[in-house]
């Protein structure tokens, strides 16, 4: 049988966790699984170059015990020479409502993780989930119902996070430990049962393992059996459906026209994707309300949104998409303005939309040539019009069209266009008119110039708009 540390180095090098020069930050308790993975990283050290730091949450949940547990990891830091990052946070009056305090721990933790990661240059952050806890895991998602990418448990890396420890059962570490007369320290509220991993951790498993003696092995392989099903299924998916996925302007945009309203692919799709970016997995509860509101005759609706992403139905080239962006990138549009000068031909950069506006003074034959092209716009304007105003909507706009005055809210409903869409579009104002809609600036759809403003054969002044990148 092998010891832990050749267990512990064949999981690294299978699962390339650790390279040379790597920067990884430990997130470690003052527990037994912490301990010994801060007792093996310094041991794997030498055999391979790389630098690890140390991060420490205390929870402020256990009274004394609590800064205890945090002078104990300060002190393991200093012997070793270390550096320790070391927070608080105050869990008692912080937990928000609707969300579990094991959850919100864990969304705290895994911040202050990234946020230390990113400032002091660490490229992976270490913990030391072992075996016991995949089981528990995977048990505690069955019962709270899970699909396949729940099944895969526990994950050996997700995104710069690497888990080296996860091979090891609880018995192997408590062995390890006390044959290197490694110390640590007891977390007393993991007897506390009214945490959903601790009931169980501390009354389920125990029945489990005593009637079933390779529970946990049994239990295990079912992440890879969903691994192995997940490609598989990613497979089939590129092949059947290939060129459905892909970025524009930071957005993912996932084609689902293509999948004719067909919820299983839909879920497939877009929990493979949101869990690749983020880590998320949805609950089926929150599937269901995403797909009843998927299914609404809406074409731009929001379908769920929390504080990392936003995922929207909306339309790309006319096709129905559920777009996905990160929750910061989403602007809070504005009321944007430009008032443009006619004296001479020229250009102006607009910054909302990140392209040149440019105006030219022309005549009716270039009017004639080119009249059909749909990035040109052609005005006739009032011989004494010595400028235009470019801005965008406006609550009650309205333009003079050859059916009638018309809504530009309404324009922009018939050609279902994405919200985001909607505020980008530019409009050039002439006096306090509306003279031209212009969405061809920033999507596929056509022009329209106010009935006031048509050029025609006795025009005077007759001028030339469009944009550049």
């Amino acid at each position: 049988m092998p010891d832990i540390f050749s267990k512990f180095t064949h999981t690294v090098k299978t699962h390339s966790l650790i390279d040379s020069g790597d920067r990884i930050l430990l997130s470690l308790s003052a527990g037994k699984d912490s301990m010994a993975m801060l007792d093996l990283m310094m041991r794997y050290r030498q055999i391979i170059n790389f630098d690890i730091a140390i991060f420490h949450l205390n929870h402020m949940m256990r009274g004394q015990d609590a800064f205890l547990d945090e002078d104990f990891v300060c002190e393991k830091a200093r012997s070793l020479k270390i550096i320790a990052y070391i927070r608080q946070y105050d869990f008692n009056s912080q937990t928000p409502q609707g969300i579990s305090f094991e959850e919100h721990a864990r969304n705290v933790r895994y911040s202050m993780l990234s946020e230390i990661a990113s400032l002091e240059n660490f490229n992976k952050i270490a913990t030391a989930h072992n075996k016991s806890d995949n089981a528990e895991t995977l048990l505690m998602r069955i019962f709270l119902g899970t699909g396949i990418y729940g099944l895969k448990g526990i994950e050996y890396t997700s995104g710069n996070i690497i888990r080296p420890m996860l091979d090891l059962m609880p018995e192997e570490i408590y062995s390890y430990l006390r044959e290197n007369s490694i110390a640590w320290r007891e977390d007393l509220s993991n007897k506390d049962c009214t945490y959903s991993r601790n009931y169980i951790r501390n009354k389920i498993m125990p029945l489990v393992t005593e009637r079933f003696a390779d529970a946990i092995s049994n239990i295990i392989k079912i992440s890879a059996h969903a691994r192995e099903n997940e490609q598989l299924l990613d497979l089939l998916y590129k092949k059947s459906f290939p060129d459905t996925v892909f970025m524009e302007n930071n957005s993912l945009y996932i084609l689902t026209d293509t999948f004719k309203n067909d919820s299983a692919l839909i879920k497939y799709k877009l929990g493979r994707e949101i869990y690749r970016r983020y880590g998320f997995k949805f609950k089926q509860s929150i599937f269901d309300e995403i797909l009843k509101r998927y299914n609404l005759p809406k074409t731009n609706i929001l379908l769920y949104q929390n504080n990392d992403f936003i995922i929207r139905k909306s339309l790309y080239k006319e096709k129905k998409c559920i777009v996905i962006e990160n929750n910061s990138q989403v602007e809070n549009f504005h009321k944007w303005e430009y008032d443009i000068s006619l004296f001479n031909n020229g250009n102006i950069f607009i910054t909302e939309i990140k392209r040149y506006f440019y105006f030219e003074k022309t005549d009716f034959n270039d009017f004639i040539q080119n009249k059909g092209r749909k990035d040109l716009i052609f005005m006739a304007l009032p011989d004494s019009e010595k400028s235009i105003t470019l801005r965008n909507r406006r609550d009650g706009d309205r333009i003079l069209l050859e059916s009638g005055t018309k809504k530009i809210k309404d324009l922009m409903i018939e050609k279902k266009l994405d919200i985001k869409i909607k505020e980008r579009i530019p409009l050039i104002i002439v006096g306090r008119e509306i003279a031209a809609y212009i969405p061809s600036a920033i999507t596929e759809v056509e022009n329209r110039v106010s009935c006031n403003f048509w050029v025609k054969s006795d025009s005077d002044l007759i001028y030339k708009f469009y944009f550049k990148d």
